[in-house]
């Protein structure tokens, strides 16, 4: 129902669990009349290598999936990593998460 209502056009998931419950047999029908068809018909997960300090950081999943009138990204999970900030691993997207933002806000006019 909040999807309805709020018609978003961008949506940050935190944690790759959510993406792939979207797309599951029981949500994708509701998904698309709100979200509009699927222009990728399942999530695209990516992974990156990532050196901080030398040390090869733990490769998370980040997945990503266009609707016709929404964008989804989904980001790990946000549990604390005593290992490394995820803000490092995140932060090795930016090339692919920068337009996604972009676009958003020139939809929005901001």
């Amino acid at each position: 129902k909040r999807l309805e209502v709020l018609k978003p056009r961008l949506i940050f998931f935190f944690s790759k669990t959510l993406l792939e419950a979207l797309n599951s047999a029981e949500c994708i029908d509701s998904a698309e009349g709100i979200l509009g068809k699927r222009i990728d018909q399942m999530p695209r997960w990516a992974k990156k290598e990532v050196n901080l300090n030398g040390k090869v950081l733990k490769r998370f999943t980040i997945g990503f999936q266009q609707f016709e009138e929404c964008y989804i990204v989904a980001f790990p999970h946000p549990t604390p990593q005593s290992e490394h900030p995820h803000v490092e691993y995140i932060s090795a997207f930016r090339p692919e998460i920068d337009p996604i933002i972009s676009n958003y806000k020139n939809q929005i006019g901001a």
